[in-house]
């Protein structure tokens, strides 16, 4: 009788349990790799939104900082007799002459909203800084719009702020300038028009002179969603008989240091902006001190970030 031996084919248990042992292994370093990509690709998407964020703001703060103090013909101070002989009224203004100070192209507040009109929702950052530009259309008036507000001026004549009361041709001289006046503050307010009473978003808003069926008024409009704080340091130049365009900052101080000498020249901005919603898992993060502001750790899940920037003021003139 031959006897024969036989084998069984396929794994035995310490190689399953080999082969398991290393899969799941593979499988944790897989996922522990997947998440860790998901996570880190969430943080550049939030820093990149907080980024726009801050860039939009900004494009619109300059926009109106480039252009503080432009008055074709128009001279400050014969604005300002003007404003004093034949005062104008604006709807829902921010304080007297608020909106039409062209004699006064650039100002702001240290840290409070002391604006006589209301702020969105009654809810002003009232630790914010605040910051108003003033100047004229840079282009000639074609046709007077209604109820909108305008600066006629020319080489040597008194100026006249005047309310268009239909629409009209403007005045065909050529030595003389008819010009749509702008004034817009800014402020940062606790809630915006996107914000829940379980996630109110901080927004930059502004108040802005427009017109209406009744007149010239003051309008509030929001800029930007998402910022926390602003703000302002003011870079004068005291040197007062150079003329308004005499040269470099002498110093930066805030808007309680600016008296009637200063010529405002520049002027560095601070925006503290914030995520919309608060992200799980976020430790944290500790913030610089900047303008007036000392260095601060947070911990309420929100991600933020401090940008500035420094703008020259083309038309400075006297605040």
């Amino acid at each position: 009788m031959t006897l024969r031996s036989t084998r069984t084919s396929g794994f035995t248990l310490i190689e399953i349990t080999v082969a398991l042992a290393v899969s799941l292994i593979a499988m944790f370093a897989a996922v522990r790799l997947y998440t860790h990509a998901g996570s880190a690709l969430r943080s550049a998407q939030a820093q990149h939104s907080l980024t726009e964020t801050a860039r939009l703001a900004l494009t619109a703060i300059r926009r109106d900082a480039e252009l503080a103090g432009y008055l074709a013909f128009g001279e400050p101070d014969r604005i300002a007799d003007t404003l004093a002989n034949s005062p104008v009224t604006v709807g829902n203004d921010c304080g007297p002459a608020w909106a039409v100070a062209l004699d006064e192209p650039v100002g702001g507040d240290n840290n409070g909203y002391r604006w006589a009109c209301p702020a969105y929702a009654h809810a002003p950052v009232f630790a914010a800084d605040t910051l108003v530009f003033r100047y004229v259309d840079t282009r000639r008036a074609e046709t007077l719009e209604p109820g909108r507000l305008y600066l006629d001026s020319s080489p040597g004549a008194e100026p006249r702020i005047f309310t268009a009361l239909r629409s009209e041709v403007s005045a065909n001289d050529t030595l003389a300038s008819t010009n749509a006046i702008h004034a817009r503050g800014y402020y940062v307010s606790r809630t915006s028009a996107g914000s829940t009473a379980a996630e109110p978003v901080p927004a930059l808003r502004m108040k802005s002179l427009s017109r209406s069926s009744a007149g010239p008024r003051i309008v509030d409009a929001e800029v930007q969603p998402g910022i926390e704080d602003m703000q302002i340091e003011f870079g004068i130049d005291t040197d007062a008989a150079e003329g308004p365009r005499s040269g470099s900052v002498e110093r930066y101080v805030s808007a309680d240091e600016i008296d009637t000498t200063s010529r405002v020249v520049a002027i560095r901005v601070w925006l503290l902006v914030r995520s919309a919603y608060r992200e799980r898992g976020f430790a944290g993060a500790t913030l610089p001190a900047y303008a007036d502001r000392a260095a601060k750790t947070y911990h309420d899940g929100y991600r933020r970030r401090l940008t500035t920037t420094t703008i020259v003021i083309d038309d400075a003139r006297p605040l």
